[in-house]
C-alpha cells in the first residue's frame, strides 16, 4: 500500500529525486529531460511551488520510496493538476497506477477540488495507462504540441470530476 508524505526541502530523498531527473532515458517523456537538476535547484523548486499553495508528495512503498507527486492547484476553480514519476528501477511494476489513485484520493479527500486533471504526450503509453485506469477520461488534445525524439506528437490532456467518484456504502 502506498503512503504519502510531504515533502520539505531537508528532505533525505531529494538526492534520490535529482538522480531520477538527471536520467535523461528515465525522463525521456518529460520536459524535465531538458534540464540539469541539482539538491539546489530541487530545493528552489520545492519552496516556490509550496509558495504558492501548491504540494509535492512522496510515495512510500513501506520504507522505500517509490515516486513524487506534485499537486498544482488552481483554487479559484476547484482544479488541481497532478504529475509523477516513479523510480527508474520500479517502473512498470504497477507502482504509477497505485502512486496516481493515491494522490487522487489524497485530493479529493482534502484539498478544496472538483476537478483533477493530468497531460501527457500521446506516445506515453504507461502514462496513458494509468490516466484511463484511474478512471480519468481524456477531455483535450493539443496536436503536434511538442517535439519527442525528433519528431512532433500530441499532448493529451485528462481529467476527473469529483461528480464521477464512485460512492460506496454499506
Amino acid at each position: 500500500m502506498i503512503t504519502l508524505s510531504k515533502c520539505d526541502v531537508n528532505s533525505i530523498y531529494l538526492k534520490e529525486v535529482v538522480e531520477w531527473l538527471n536520467d535523461k532515458s528515465h525522463v525521456r517523456f518529460s520536459s524535465q529531460r531538458f534540464l540539469h537538476h541539482t539538491l539546489q535547484s530541487q530545493r528552489d523548486f520545492l519552496e516556490s511551488i509550496q509558495e504558492e499553495g501548491h504540494e509535492y508528495l512522496l510515495g512510500f512503498d513501506d520504507n522505500r520510496l517509490v515516486g513524487t507527486a506534485t499537486i498544482l492547484h488552481r483554487f479559484p476553480h476547484k482544479t488541481s493538476e497532478i504529475g509523477l514519476i516513479i523510480a527508474r528501477d520500479l517502473k512498470g511494476k504497477g507502482y504509477g497506477k497505485s502512486l496516481f489513485g493515491e494522490v487522487c484520493n489524497y485530493a479529493f479527500r482534502n484539498v478544496d477540488v472538483e476537478k483533477l486533471r493530468s497531460g501527457c504526450l500521446s506516445v506515453n503509453t504507461p502514462m496513458v495507462k494509468i490516466l484511463e485506469s484511474c478512471g480519468f477520461k481524456k477531455e483535450a488534445i493539443f496536436k503536434k504540441e511538442e517535439i519527442f525524439e525528433g519528431s512532433r506528437v500530441d499532448t493529451w490532456f485528462y481529467a476527473k470530476h469529483r461528480t464521477e467518484l464512485v460512492v460506496l456504502t454499506i
